[in-house]
């Protein structure tokens, strides 16, 4: 059986894999707000990262409802509940402070994605003005009564500790403080929520990738969103196989058997159908039989996109790292012609 089941893993690695999950959708929308800040300019990027984020906001709020049964108007305990499975939270270090009936505080404590810029000499860049939509309308989602207030984000100075921070009220007078300040500590969630988390956030990196893609290929051309795309998955591949690796305890050339359990997990994965259809000593082949992405550019009017050289970059990388013996073929992918059931197949071989 070389298809494993999330629902078999024990809940350590659930919870490992949740926050590399996190981990890999940040990474992700962060290697293209960079493809894009390089080419076009830091205003190009921040523009279309608002873009992005005004409308994940809603997007999030709603999925995480249904997987967390969140009820509708359920105040600022089920806010304070929905924020710590935002899709970035688990990566970061934050707090829910000043918990009462009426109120509550969101405060990232260590930003993962303003220390890598500062790490690599970049200036820390402006997330105020999408975050303030992102956190508006994610809140609003969840309960329309609810207003954001933001109570400092970068360009405003921060400390070391505190990198930025929000308010949340529920219009009318504030209530009784709550026991407890809402932080939620994930190993106690169950191995069923834990899955359903794990394939939201396999849906949220679709979701995400989808947004830059989309906003690019209207605001320049289909060309360009491909060209950047390949970027964004070739650079991202090496630095999934080296999370996996470690998360799932696979060894350094450890050939097919290590290629097809890294496959089961990679980020888009769980949102996925797919199968191995061929499994030897030497040889695995790897196919999606359903893909969402390109179903829903299908349902939009755009039509399939020419994601084959996409594949091509993000797999060759990913099984590289996996062990540089494994060679990696493309046996079908648009603009290939495919059957309704085979959106693309890849081949990896050991070299003999």
């Amino acid at each position: 059986m070389v298809k494993i089941s999330l629902e078999d893993l024990p809940q350590k690695t659930l919870v490992d894999l949740f926050k590399v999950y996190s981990e890999n959708t940040v990474t992700v929308d962060t290697l293209w707000f960079l493809n894009v800040e390089e080419r076009y300019g830091l205003e190009t990027a921040l523009e279309i990262d608002k873009k992005n984020r005004a409308r994940y906001g809603i997007t999030e709020a709603i999925r995480l409802k249904r997987v967390l049964n969140i009820p509708e108007d359920g105040g600022i305990s089920a806010l304070a509940k929905a924020l710590n499975f935002q899709i970035a939270v688990p990566c970061m270090g934050y707090e829910i402070s000043e918990v009462t009936e009426k109120k509550a505080v969101f405060t990232i404590t260590d930003c993962a994605v303003q220390r890598e810029r500062i790490k690599e000499n970049r200036q820390e860049y402006d997330c105020k003005p999408a975050r303030e939509l992102q956190f508006a309308n994610f809140a609003k989602r969840i309960d329309p009564r609810i207003e954001t207030r933001c109570l400092m984000c970068y360009p405003d100075k921060h400390s070391e500790g505190m990198w930025c921070s929000w308010e949340f009220q529920l219009i009318g007078e504030h209530g009784e403080r709550n026991n407890g300040e809402g932080k939620i500590d994930y190993f106690g969630l169950s191995k069923e929520l834990l899955v359903k988390l794990i394939k939201l956030y396999s849906k949220s990196v679709v979701t995400i990738d989808g947004l830059w893609f989309i906003n690019l290929e209207e605001m320049f051309n289909l060309n360009t969103a491909v060209e950047l795309d390949i970027e964004v998955w070739e650079k991202y591949g090496v630095i999934e196989a080296m999370r996996l690796m470690k998360v799932l305890d696979i060894p350094e050339g450890g050939g097919i058997p290590a290629i097809v359990k890294a496959l089961n997990f990679q980020i888009w994965a769980p949102d996925m159908e797919y199968e191995f259809a061929d499994v030897s000593e030497n040889k695995a082949i790897f196919n999606i039989t359903d893909c969402v992405p390109q179903k829903l550019r299908k349902r939009d009017n755009r039509g399939e996109f020419p994601c084959k050289p996409v594949g091509v970059a993000l797999f060759r990388k990913f099984a590289e790292r996996i062990d540089p013996r494994l060679k990696m073929r493309c046996l079908v992918c648009p603009p290939d012609e495919h059957p309704d059931d085979l959106w693309c197949s890849w081949e990896f071989q050991m070299e003999v």
